[in-house]
């Protein structure tokens, strides 16, 4: 097993996850997605990293709950056709464009 710090992939790898501790591969076409993104070896398995990115997406989610937020939807008046249409992310009460 290597340690992804000091990974040099030519070939499938395998690693340990840092929270599970199960050991995941990763192969030769992963590795070179993640170095074309300029993205770091990943640290977690699959499903570690997809349970934490569902946490982060529920802690946001929690933050931005309607009873917490500010109303950030306005109404803004279309000139051409009078019609009121509503737009998501103008500040209460802001103009729009």
């Amino acid at each position: 097993m290597k340690d992804t710090k000091d990974a040099i992939l030519d070939q499938d790898t395998v690693f340990r996850c840092l929270d599970c501790g199960e050991q995941y591969i990763l192969t030769i076409g992963e590795a070179e997605r993640y170095k074309s993104l300029s993205l770091s070896i990943p640290k977690r398995c699959y499903r570690c990293r997809q349970q934490r990115r569902a946490e982060k997406e529920e802690a946001t989610a929690a933050r931005w709950a309607p009873e917490q937020q500010p109303q950030q939807q306005a109404k803004i008046l279309t000139k051409h056709h009078g019609n009121t249409q509503s737009s998501r992310g103008q500040p209460p009460g802001g103009d729009g464009p």
